[in-house]
């Protein structure tokens, strides 16, 4: 009786590292073949300095900013509101 446990534990060891074995050997496959995707915009911008709207404070990017008689604007109606505040 004994002996045949013995020989089912070991037949099951057996089994165990096999199936560990071809598990493996698939994981590694499978890793070896992996491609990351692409992602949609493979250019990251390096980080700019933002600069604050004189009109309103807000914040935005200073490559998309007005630059008018030495202020920082974010848009252009700013810009003219500015002018037409300068006039009066």
């Amino acid at each position: 009786m004994i002996k045949i446990l013995l020989l089912l534990l070991l037949a099951f060891f057996l089994v165990t590292l096999l199936w560990a074995a071809a598990f493996n050997a698939f994981y590694q496959a499978a890793l070896d073949t992996y491609q990351p995707k692409a992602s949609a915009n493979p250019t990251v911008k390096p980080p700019e300095s933002m600069v604050a709207c004189f009109h309103c404070g807000t914040y935005v990017p200073a490559s998309e900013s007005i630059r008018q008689s030495n202020r920082t604007y974010c848009c252009q109606d700013h810009v003219e509101q500015a002018r037409k505040r300068q006039q009066t």
